[in-house]
């Protein structure tokens, strides 16, 4: 399991959907081909296509699937590790179960995956 601290979204896959739009920020864009750009603790995490709570919604799922992506699999390159996302991240996004069945397990059943 990767237990790294390197998190590029400025840890918005440890926060609820809740918590990180209470804190995000997010910009719109002119001549750019996204819609906006989200700010989350100071740090810009990524592009979006639309303003307001689908944009936010769409950085956060952005973040919580990377972190997953990111421990599904043993052996990436150390420049990929990134912590697990956190339960209260990853209780909006039941469908990720069986996208990143490994990294899911590791978050909603930690005791079950130690065996």
């Amino acid at each position: 399991m990767n237990s790294g601290h390197n998190s590029p979204d400025a840890g918005a896959e440890l926060a609820s959907f809740s918590q990180f739009s209470a804190s995000a920020t997010i910009n719109p864009l002119a001549n750019h081909g996204r819609t906006a750009e989200v700010f989350y603790c100071g740090r810009s995490i990524c592009f979006v296509d639309a303003l307001g709570t689908p944009g936010l919604r769409q950085a956060h799922r952005g973040a919580v699937n990377n972190a997953l992506y990111c421990n599904e699999e043993d052996g990436l390159p150390d420049e990929w590790l990134r912590p697990l996302p956190s339960k209260d991240a990853l209780a909006d996004y039941s469908e990720m179960e069986t996208r990143f069945p490994r990294a899911y397990a590791r978050v909603m059943n930690p005791q079950q995956s130690l065996l």
